[in-house]
């Protein structure tokens, strides 16, 4: 997802506590939302990833000993 710098502009907005119009608040909110998902899954990627290099330096570690 790439960035959409009215929705960061109006969050920075809604951040700082200005008003906004109820449709650009809910355009944020649902902004926010698929970021949050982005970085979760993101994460979730991340965790996976480490977990299974770490796994297989254990089973390197054991086969040479």
């Amino acid at each position: 997802m790439t960035r959409d710098e009215r929705l960061d502009r109006l969050s920075d907005e809604v951040r700082y506590g200005r008003p906004v119009d109820l449709s650009e608040a809910l355009e944020v909110i649902d902004y926010q939302e698929r970021l949050r998902k982005e970085r979760d899954r993101a994460r979730a990627a991340t965790r996976i990833g480490s977990a299974m290099l770490g796994r297989l330096k254990g089973w390197i570690r054991f086969a040479t000993q």
